[in-house]
């Protein structure tokens, strides 16, 4: 099977209510996510693409995330996402408005969480961004650009409010 068929059968499979978080990793490891100990996924959840996703020993998503894993995802020790949270890593160029859509190649771009990240409800993570160590990503913001160590982020688009 295909790793993105197979990815989409073990989504819908660990997301049964019947597993535990903890159990929903070991799920996943079979769709080719690396968990380090200790790692809590709960139901909801999204991971589409066929690139690696590493989740750092004591990760934790909550509810209904969603990571797109067209370029490699990578998590730092003891960080999360809350419900609703969002990774992107496609990106398409803005073009002329006379191209075709469907023509438009798709650009994949890694993310990389730090360790100690925590990323707010509905906040969405676009592609290349590094998120720096001992970050927080407030609720509902739109983090484009790398953060600096320590740092708590608001808005749309996210900016450096204060330090942890």
């Amino acid at each position: 099977m295909s790793t993105p068929r197979r990815r989409a059968v073990i989504n819908a499979f660990a997301n049964l209510p019947i597993f535990t978080a903890a159990q929903r990793a070991r799920i996943l490891a079979w769709a080719g996510v690396h968990s380090g100990k200790g790692v809590e996924i709960e139901g909801g959840f999204r991971i589409a693409g066929d690139r690696e996703l590493w989740l750092g020993d004591g990760c934790f998503l909550n509810h209904d995330v969603y990571i797109d894993c067209v370029a490699e995802v990578r998590f730092g020790a003891n960080s999360g996402m809350a419900h609703g949270a969002q990774i992107i890593t496609s990106h398409h160029e803005i073009r002329s408005p006379n191209d075709e859509r469907l023509e438009m190649p798709t650009e994949p771009r890694p993310v990389v969480i730090g360790s100690q990240v925590w990323i707010g409800a509905g906040s969405v993570i676009l592609p290349g961004v590094k998120v720096a160590d001992r970050c927080v990503i407030a609720a509902s913001s739109l983090l484009a650009k790398d953060t600096e160590t320590g740092g708590v982020y608001i808005g749309v688009p996210a900016r450096r409010i204060r330090e942890i």
